[in-house]
């Protein structure tokens, strides 16, 4: 079987359907950062899907919060929508030895929609 991931940002549906046919290989998504060792989410492999980038990593947290300049919110229907914020181990504590580049912007925004499954 051959396994592809993409981690950076979401493919669009249509690409990841169209290099999944055009391969022959099952190409899963995943979100990462390079300030989460590159750890985030994942799709698992027998995940069919498009358009989603699937839970996260062992040892990663994820949740959303409410992004109230994009009128995003976690009470949203029919999903959760937010921004996302990573957690856990594996993510850094800031910029070796440049805590005026920390305190400036470490905090990264990032959005996203939360799905049942």
């Amino acid at each position: 079987m051959d396994l592809m991931i993409v981690g950076g940002a979401p493919l669009a549906s249509k690409t990841q359907g169209y290099v999944r046919t055009c391969l022959g290989a099952k190409l899963v998504q995943g979100y990462t950062m390079t300030e989460t060792t590159c750890s985030g989410t994942c799709q698992v492999h027998s995940d069919l899907s498009v358009g989603n980038v699937g839970g996260p990593i062992a040892g990663m947290e994820v949740r959303l919060v409410d992004w109230n300049e994009g009128n995003y919110r976690i009470s949203d229907k029919p999903f959760p929508r937010g921004e996302l914020v990573l957690g856990g181990d594996p993510v850094t504590r800031g910029y070796f030895k440049n805590p005026t580049k920390t305190d400036e912007d470490f905090r990264l925004q990032n959005i996203g929609e939360l799905y049942e499954d």
